[in-house]
């Protein structure tokens, strides 16, 4: 019943209306619960009413393992006006998920689509935060985190942002490594999840793909690679 009510409140008043392109991103974040996810924010509070059967009040740690059951109804997005922070329902405590509250989606970071993975034990995944409205743009455009996961540690985060054209853009190297993109940002990494190159700040770059020993990139001065270690 939880999770039936709240994909309904986020299908309702959520993310309506999308932006073209964001609609089968959005369908992979309402899909497939439950999902695993991490507390990566200190003292996350989270919300609950009686009649989920849950508490009032809690709160959360930092490296806290969380199952989401479901998503919730939408909250406004600090500082940016008209957009909206998604909100995802979680388990309190022992029991059924009916026992849930409810925490912006922005503190955790939720296992939603895996991108592909290093050639160690390092996971690159992704999460939908919230929404925007883009100037320009008819419709909601979803706000992204890409996460890396390195073992059983806590999530961090690689690069978030909206998901504006050409979208999410992910790469597996030859040697291991990975490059992903996200809203003219580029970040190549390492075999182990090592961080070998980001892309500079205020700068717009498109990530076009694996060539050789490295990632092929195009920037205001032009293409060039970047070579895995």
């Amino acid at each position: 019943m939880l999770l039936a009510t709240v994909v309904l409140a986020a299908q309702i008043g959520l993310m309506q209306p999308l932006a073209p392109g964001q609609q089968s991103l959005y369908a992979q974040h309402v899909d497939g619960f439950p999902k695993a996810a991490w507390v990566v924010d200190d003292d996350v509070p989270v919300n609950s009413s009686p009649q989920l059967d849950g508490r009032l009040a809690e709160v959360l740690h930092r490296g806290d393992f969380l199952q989401v059951a479901g998503l919730g109804t939408p909250v406004l997005h600090a500082g940016v006006p008209g957009g909206l922070d998604a909100v995802v329902a979680v388990p309190l405590g022992k029991g059924a998920l009916r026992r849930a509250g409810y925490l912006v989606a922005r503190h955790v970071a939720v296992f939603e689509s895996l991108l592909g993975k290093c050639s160690g034990d390092a996971a690159v995944f992704a999460s939908v935060t919230g929404a925007r409205r883009i100037r320009g743009v008819d419709g909601f455009v979803l706000d992204i985190a890409v996460w890396l996961r390195k073992g059983e540690g806590l999530p961090t985060r690689v690069l978030e942002g909206p998901d504006t054209a050409p979208g999410l853009v992910f790469f597996e190297g030859t040697k291991g490594g990975a490059a992903v993109a996200l809203d003219g940002r580029v970040v190549v990494l390492g075999p182990s999840g090592e961080e070998v190159w980001r892309s500079p700040a205020g700068q717009r770059f498109v990530l076009d793909g694996a060539v050789g020993d490295g990632f092929r990139v195009t920037g205001p001065g032009g293409a060039v690679t970047v070579p895995e270690p």
